[in-house]
């Protein structure tokens, strides 16, 4: 994995990981050169180049480091993770809770995120890795942290008197809270008399109006504009309308709709 030079990297399997496992380095250095050979041999013996070097490293019967030191002073590392989305709704987000193990002052850590493949965006502040083994960060209240996808990552920062070790620290667990945000739609409400129109009586146009929030989507045409729209009826009421001059209130029907997804 090349970026602030290159790293090697070990999966271990971790079944409360959010991806069944999780990330070890195995072996970093500041070169750029990414390594041409890259195999175990019969012995479990992992072995790599960097330029003009040949390097091997001991591994056990599961694939970890037999011995060695982990980490680099002065140097940064990324873990990218796999985006996430709500199928086309919009989410807001709230908090990135991270687990940390045998975490020490001199590695500093935070959570950053893309948001719909915006620009990077940090998450809160960074923190000693060693401050608590559970940390919580939040975006700020109050504003619109919202999108469709969200590309989280954690990013990590080694001070110049960080010490490589064989116990070095660990991402135990990430855990994204948000909120699917509710659809925005488009209401839109009728009044229908029900003494005008053919010979149906009253009762019988309203249980036909009653009928409609089982039937479908309905055309809906604008009495002055002309313009027409689908829509869904979700709900029928009765109600009385006092026309001008008229001494009694007439029946009616108010239907309450929304606009259709077509």
């Amino acid at each position: 994995m090349a970026g602030t030079g290159t790293y090697i990297m070990s999966a271990q399997v971790e079944e409360r990981a959010a991806l069944g496992f999780v990330w070890d380095p195995l072996y970093h250095t500041t070169s750029a050169a990414e390594p041409t050979i890259l195999f175990i041999d019969s012995s479990h013996r992992l072995w790599w180049d960097i330029g003009t070097d040949l390097n091997y490293m001991q591994l056990g019967a599961d694939g970890s480091p037999e011995g060695g030191k982990f980490g680099n002073a002065s140097s940064l590392f990324y873990w990218y993770l796999p985006e996430i989305s709500a199928q086309g709704a919009v989410i807001q987000l709230r908090e990135v809770e991270v687990e940390v193990r045998k975490g020490v002052a001199e590695l500093s850590l935070g959570v950053g995120v893309y948001r719909d493949g915006g620009i990077s965006q940090m998450v809160d502040s960074a923190w000693a890795s060693n401050v608590a083994t559970v940390v919580r960060r939040h975006w700020t209240p109050g504003t619109n942290d919202t999108c469709y996808s969200a590309l989280l990552y954690i990013y990590g920062a080694m001070t110049a008197s960080y010490t490589p070790t064989a116990t070095p620290p660990e991402i135990r667990r990430i855990r994204l809270r948000a909120t699917v945000m509710a659809e925005q739609v488009h209401e839109i409400e009728v009044t229908v008399l029900l003494t005008e129109g053919d010979e149906r009586s009253v009762r019988q146009r309203f249980e036909d109006l009653r009928a409609m929030p089982t039937n479908g989507v309905h055309l809906l045409r604008h009495p002055i504009r002309g313009e027409v729209e689908y829509v869904t009826v979700n709900q029928v009421v009765p109600t009385f309308v006092f026309q001008a001059g008229a001494d009694q209130p007439e029946a009616a029907a108010t239907l309450r709709m929304r606009r259709a997804d077509f």
